[in-house]
């Protein structure tokens, strides 16, 4: 619990140094010892740093977030799965879900730019745009998940968002690759 404490107070700081470090920790196959009774946490904990509004977490932080969820999920996706099913038969929040959901919310932030409606091609080179990494996060998210777990969990989703008035929200559904 100690260092997710740290983690949580250096990035309530908006400050990238801890969180890039944590994405390395994340990534090492040889600690998930340690880490598998803390993933809950640490997805809870990156889950609410991108939900925090614009003004208390930068852009980069909200895209750092979410590459720890989705580096611990492409290095441990059985141990992600094996929590979903925990949470669900315990009534705890979806892991798998909120993920999903920071993919869609981070999809959402396009923002509203007149050349888009006459530009014939998007610029996949910018890499610090949140919708291009919340498209590029959803894909990694299936393939370490396999559709059959990712699926059904979008598919729950979309009646809310094509029903939305929020054009945002529409706009995703035909952004994400599942």
């Amino acid at each position: 619990a100690l260092p997710i404490s740290i983690v949580k107070s250096v990035c309530e700081e908006d400050d990238d140094s801890v969180i890039k470090q944590f994405i390395d920790v994340v990534e090492c196959s040889a600690l998930a010892p340690l880490l598998k009774n803390g993933f809950n946490d640490i997805i809870t904990l990156s889950l609410s740093i991108i939900s925090k509004p614009e003004d208390e977490v930068s852009d980069d932080n909200k895209q750092l977030a979410l590459e720890v969820v989705i580096s611990l999920i492409e290095t441990h996706p059985g141990l992600l799965r094996k929590l979903a099913t925990k949470c669900k038969q315990s009534g705890a929040p979806d892991p798998v879900e909120g993920t999903i959901q920071a993919c869609i919310h981070l999809i959402q932030m396009v923002d509203d730019d007149e050349e888009w409606l006459t530009t014939d091609k998007e610029d996949d080179t910018d890499i610090k745009s949140n919708s291009l990494t919340g498209e590029a996060s959803i894909d990694r998210l299936a393939c370490a998940l396999r559709g059959g777990v990712v699926l059904p969990r979008i598919t729950a989703l979309l009646p809310g968002l094509m029903s939305s008035s929020n054009w945002q929200q529409r706009y995703e559904i035909g952004r994400a690759h599942v």
